[in-house]
């Protein structure tokens, strides 16, 4: 909720603004880079383990609100790419095609994450009240 009033009220200033610089078209690989650094914070060295928990909530906005469950795949994906090149940088030394193909493996399961979340229309909250 917090994230989305942020959104609006920011895009009202830069459409109503006299410094339009696009950020409508900025929003997503910046949610997508601020995920994946907040996930490397999160394990070690850093250890910061509390901000994976905060790094799911701009991913959780880019997949919710994907146009389609392929381009939720995509977003994703790229998460993961951007994730486990950050954190996996030391194979390299191993093998940098084994390091590619790792990274690609692994970003898979992102992708496949977030196009299940989108299909499904899990990525969205729904408020239902029962009594």
């Amino acid at each position: 909720m917090l994230l989305r009033t942020l959104s609006v009220s920011i895009d009202g200033i830069m459409e109503h603004g006299s410094w339009n610089f696009g950020w409508r078209s900025a929003r997503t690989p910046l949610l997508l880079l601020s995920a994946a650094t907040l996930l490397t914070l999160s394990v070690e060295p850093f250890g910061q383990w509390y901000l994976a928990w905060i790094a799911l909530a701009p991913w959780l906005a880019v997949v919710a609100n994907s146009r389609s469950a392929r381009r939720a795949m995509l977003s994703g994906f790229s998460v993961g790419v951007l994730f486990f090149a950050l954190n996996l940088w030391w194979l390299w030394t191993a093998s940098v095609p084994g390091l590619i193909v790792l990274i690609v493996y692994f970003s898979l399961f992102w992708g496949a994450a977030a196009g299940a979340l989108h299909f499904l229309g899990l990525s969205s909250p729904s408020i239902t009240a029962t009594r």
